[in-house]
């Protein structure tokens, strides 16, 4: 999918008491090794204990910004919309023998 639509970021997140946390390392590795220019970000809302330490861990992993609560989650990419808007595959044709949906005429 991320080959046809191209998109500037992908974003992870996850809750800090999550017994996932370990798959969320795993799955920036996973990202960053087969996209390695893809802007990855990482919520880790809620975290209140050993935050560098986890925000150390995940971009080692690949992360490209790791945030701390939703707002802050999504400032970042808001920042990175503005720099890099997505590009969208283009629409598919209708298929053959199926008529293209028409607008009702506009009343008087």
């Amino acid at each position: 999918m991320y080959t046809e639509t191209r998109p500037a970021v992908v974003c992870l997140g996850g809750l800090p008491a999550s017994p996932r946390s370990a798959h969320t390392r795993y799955l920036c590795k996973r990202i960053r090794s087969h996209f390695p220019d893809l802007r990855i970000i990482v919520g880790r809302w809620g975290l209140r204990e050993s935050v560098a330490p986890v925000r150390r861990q995940l971009e080692a992993a690949g992360a490209n910004f790791v945030g701390l609560s939703l707002v802050e989650t999504r400032e970042q990419l808001q920042r990175v919309h503005a720099l890099e808007p997505p590009t969208f595959a283009p629409a598919a044709a209708p298929a053959e023998g199926v008529e293209a949906p028409v607008s009702a005429p506009a009343r008087a």
